[in-house]
């Protein structure tokens, strides 16, 4: 009796992992299905975004913030593609076109940052920021940008200590008015270059974090280099980038003071 018992038992907990098995792979296949089917519509989106990756919409790129309009997420979140990219997504999901969200920032012509050379210290913080990889230089070394691969995210500015980056306007077409067909190719070009860009910085951070450790750089390492530079030292930098801030205080506060004796002596 005790051997039919545990026969059925056996039996009874087989069928159930059978069961536990065959529900989790018709889960797995039924969500495939629904990813593979939802891709088409989140890539459409995501060729209209102008690919900037600034996140100004509140995601970590266009991509992400493309999957969110699919979920029900606003399209008026994008100020670098102004109304005409909100005009754009709304014919593609039969949706109202809406104001753009004035607290994500306001639409303005195409700019592209630039460096004062001379104030830079080359601390590399722009070059870490730059989802494109359009500005070049090294440690130590003067830092400039290609303008013509710039995004203009603007994400340069903010890690910038010595603040010497600006925004400057291009003067060639920004879509701001109403929609038109000539105008998302144009824009869709563009943004197919920098998505192109974007890719490839991410496969380059990617091959340089799967670098087994004895081969990464070491940049706390005080040997000479062949160029006869030392390698970047991060502890070192802090420093230096705190001396050359306040270099360039002293030398703002020398400056509105010689601009103030004038004035006194008039």
């Amino acid at each position: 009796m005790l051997q039919l018992i545990d026969t059925l038992y056996a039996h009874l907990l087989t069928w159930l992992l059978i069961t536990i098995a065959t529900s989790w792979l018709i889960f797995i296949i039924w969500r495939h299905l629904q990813q593979k089917n939802q891709n088409p519509l989140v890539e459409l989106v995501n060729s209209i975004l102008p690919q900037t990756q600034c996140e100004k919409c509140g995601y970590s790129g266009c991509l992400p913030y493309a999957y969110a309009i699919t979920q029900g997420e606003e399209i008026n979140k994008c100020p670098p593609g102004g109304d005409a990219t909100i005009s754009w997504l709304a014919e593609l999901l039969n949706q109202p076109a809406v104001p753009l969200n004035l607290k994500h920032g306001n639409i303005k012509p195409r700019e592209v940052a630039t460096i004062r050379e001379a104030e830079c210290i080359g601390c590399t913080k722009c070059i870490d920021a730059c989802p494109v990889d359009a500005i070049i230089g090294g440690p130590k070394l003067m830092h400039t940008v290609i303008q013509s691969e710039c995004s203009g995210c603007e994400l340069c500015i903010n890690p910038c200590p010595v603040d010497c980056i600006d925004m400057i306007p291009l003067f060639t077409y920004y879509p701001v008015g109403g929609q038109s067909a000539t105008d998302l190719l144009k824009q869709q070009h563009r943004g197919e270059h920098w998505l192109q860009r974007y890719k490839y910085r991410i496969n380059r951070l990617e091959k340089d974090r799967a670098k087994p450790l004895s081969l990464r750089r070491d940049k706390n390492a005080l040997k000479e280099e062949d160029n006869g530079l030392k390698p970047f030292s991060r502890i070192k930098a802090r420093k230096e980038i705190a001396a050359a801030v306040a270099r360039v205080e002293a030398r703002r506060h020398q400056t509105s003071q010689n601009t103030e004796q004038p004035a006194e002596n008039e």
